[in-house]
């Protein structure tokens, strides 16, 4: 098994993953629903190569900047 260090993102296929700015990552999300029919997401932040004050703190950006966005634009 590869470990996360080891993972070539291009490889792997970048359209698996929700990186980018809140702009981005709400788009890809509302994307993932509207055109994929896509109504439930699991999403893991945390790699062990990355402090746990950074993961949280993007938990905390998904939360305050991205999970608005996207249920501005999805009315379910």
């Amino acid at each position: 098994m590869e470990t996360p260090e080891a993972v070539d993102l291009d490889a792997a296929g970048l359209d698996r993953f929700l990186i980018g700015s809140p702009e981005t990552v709400a788009d890809r999300i509302v994307h993932l629903h509207d055109d994929l029919g896509i109504d439930c997401l699991i999403i893991y932040m945390h790699r062990p190569d990355i402090p746990q004050s950074k993961t949280l703190a993007a938990m905390e950006r998904f939360g305050d900047d991205v999970i608005p966005r996207v249920e501005a634009r999805i009315d379910d």
